[in-house]
């Protein structure tokens, strides 16, 4: 229902705003004029916050050789849009560190200027009855960024403290798919934490708990179809071993149901490359039909063979499900 609104660039970053915001952003206003409350000062020190922390990310990722789109601001703060960024924790770490170090060096900045031109230095919000003043002013500017730059920091994945973690627990010695998890589950106990605190106090946490527990299992998601791993993790065949969770990572590899023939593809080694990246000579490649050796005879063929020697309903399957080049007869 609501698209984005271009409001310029910043070292060649191009900002935009959601639609939401802005009509978020003019309720406020319109409710705080008629109660008398000065609103413009806090929500636009947390806008210049939000977009100085959005810039830090999309800075350095842009100086680590990762292409920026945008900012968006929307409804529950700011995002950075970037391209892929690679899984090597030194690169992800930088970025993630940005956006909350820009926020602490603007807070010790406006700390500085407090002490050196008021000698008032609160780390509290003022009265909005107080918020015409200069240092009322830098004081709101303080807490927006003290705010933004410890918040981010929780370890509570996707947030950039949860990626800090990830990137920590890669360097001890974890593979990036069981950092993924294990970040993600921390994050997940944060997130549970957040919603049970906002019922008491304020609904905010309780969308932002929301939406940690659901872009950390997009995320994960991501990651374990990447790696190749269980859709649901820990599952071995196309539905696990077991029957249960279902494996994408089996079906992208072309590994062979069951009832397919001993010839058709060889069982995926778990040391070896995965998931549809894998060099080609070492993904197993697809069984090829038709009058070759080690494919299906008219004699041979599942029950449910249509006429003529056509595909079965599990050979389609199988085509449709595998990712990359058929090979021909004889390559």
């Amino acid at each position: 229902m609501f698209g984005t609104y271009t409001l310029g660039q910043i070292f060649g970053v191009t900002i935009r705003v959601h639609g939401l915001v802005v009509l978020m952003l003019g309720l406020l206003v319109a409710l705080g004029a008629l109660r008398g409350d000065p609103v413009v000062l806090p929500l636009g020190s947390l806008l210049l916050a939000l977009v100085a922390h959005e810039l830090g990310h999309a800075l350095v990722a842009r100086r680590l050789g990762v292409q920026v789109v945008d900012i968006v601001l929307w409804p529950l703060g700011g995002m950075a849009r970037m391209g892929e960024v690679p899984e090597d924790p030194a690169v992800e770490a930088k970025i993630a560190a940005a956006g909350p170090l820009v926020n602490l060096a603007l807070a010790s900045l406006t700390l500085a200027a407090l002490g050196a031109f008021f000698g008032d230095i609160a780390l509290d919000l003022p009265d909005l009855a107080r918020l015409q003043s200069p240092a009322a002013a830098l004081q709101v500017f303080l807490a927006m960024n003290l705010l933004l730059g410890v918040g981010n920091l929780l370890p509570a994945f996707p947030m950039d403290g949860g990626r800090l973690l990830r990137d920590a627990l890669v360097g001890s010695g974890r593979s990036w798919l069981a950092a993924t998890e294990l970040a993600v589950k921390i994050g997940r106990w944060l997130a549970f934490a957040m919603i049970l605190f906002g019922i008491v106090n304020s609904f905010v946490f309780v969308i932002i708990g929301l939406f940690v527990l659901i872009e950390g299992a997009r995320e994960l998601f991501a990651v374990r179809i990447r790696h190749g791993a269980g859709l649901f993790g820990g599952a071995r065949g196309p539905f696990g071993a077991t029957g249960g969770a279902f494996d994408l990572g089996a079906l992208f590899r072309g590994a062979a149901p069951p009832q397919a023939a001993a010839g058709d593809a060889r069982e995926p080694q778990a040391d070896g490359p995965r998931g549809p990246h894998a060099p080609a000579g070492d993904r197993p490649a697809p069984a090829a039909h038709g009058p070759s050796p080690g494919s299906h005879t008219a004699e041979d063929r599942p029950t449910g063979t249509g006429p003529g020697g056509g595909f079965t309903d599990e050979d389609i399957r199988r085509l449709e499900a595998y990712r990359g080049r058929l090979k021909r007869s004889g390559e």
